[in-house]
């Protein structure tokens, strides 16, 4: 996926050019949105490492789907008084994302437009998250945030009163995290991330695999999956430690001869804390402001 910076400069522009007038912070949040549960799932990766980790991406993968999306953007559009706009530019920049996402090269991995009717994921798979073109996006997404985080500062956010908005968004946040509990069947069927694959070590020899962004380690040309197992490249593998994604298939269980392999940058990961905590500091600034307050109470 691009990292937030990206998603930041081209998603503020195009959604004030369909939006007039669209307050930075909710555009900021819809961006964010489709990745809360990767955030989440690398935080559960460091508190509860005993967690089976291949349920937890499939949880994680459900809740990332359009259709969740779609779910958390009611709930937060219920919190403040003009809920139709900002459920309608949440949940068009949620789908803006998801689009965007898909034009990136990401083996094993995809976005899932359809759930839960289809898991069957999209990918248009054009662009490597490395390619120059990236990096210019990502200074554009730098230059967006300050300007427009900046001239928004100013901008409030009316808050709902009705204790009924409130209940009923706390429902579709239960709702949010309930859902993936009945879906992750379908994904194991639907051989999500290739976890279905990886979770039958009885059954990998002589299939087909791919790995999207696994650590790679030079010393013993192995790689690490989910549930901290390392499995063994042959074939052409970097001279160095690094992220690796991975095409391949199984010579047996703990080895794969590669049939195509993509070394990732780690800016990328950088760039979208950095984008992230400066997400984070325009809220602040807003609620320290008192830009974040009920209707007769500005």
């Amino acid at each position: 996926m691009p990292n937030t910076f990206v998603h930041l400069g081209i998603q503020t522009l195009t959604s004030r050019a369909l939006l007039k007038g669209s307050d930075f912070k909710w555009i900021a949040i819809g961006c964010i949105i489709p990745d809360l549960p990767w955030i989440m799932q690398r935080l559960f990766r460091m508190v509860a490492p005993g967690l089976d980790q291949y349920t937890l991406l499939n949880y994680f993968s459900s809740q990332a789907s359009f259709f969740s999306c779609l779910i958390v953007s009611g709930a937060l559009a219920l919190l403040v008084g003009n809920s139709g706009r900002i459920f309608l530019l949440l949940a068009a920049n949620s789908l803006l994302h998801l689009l965007l996402d898909a034009l990136q090269i990401k083996w094993a991995n995809g976005v899932h437009l359809l759930a839960p009717f289809s898991w069957q994921v999209t990918g248009f798979n054009l662009i490597w998250p490395e390619h120059p073109a990236i990096s210019l996006l990502t200074v554009l997404g730098v230059v967006v945030m300050f300007y427009y985080g900046f001239r928004d500062r100013q901008k409030t956010v009316i808050l709902a009163r009705g204790r009924a908005r409130y209940i009923t968004a706390a429902c579709l946040i239960l709702l949010y995290g309930a859902a993936p509990l009945f879906l992750s069947t379908a994904l194991f069927q639907a051989d999500s991330h290739f976890t279905a694959t990886l979770r039958n070590r009885d059954e990998r020899s002589g299939k087909y695999l791919e790995l999207d962004r696994s650590p790679y380690r030079s010393r013993d040309h192995t790689v690490r999956i989910l549930n901290d197992e390392r499995i063994t490249l042959q074939g052409a593998v970097p001279k160095r430690d690094a992220i690796i994604s991975v095409k391949g298939f199984f010579i047996d269980a703990n080895t794969i001869h590669i049939s195509e392999l993509h070394v990732h940058s780690a800016l990328r990961d950088i760039s979208s804390m950095i984008a992230l905590a400066g997400v984070l500091f325009v809220w602040l600034i807003a609620f320290m402001q008192g830009r974040v307050a009920r209707a007769g109470r500005l």
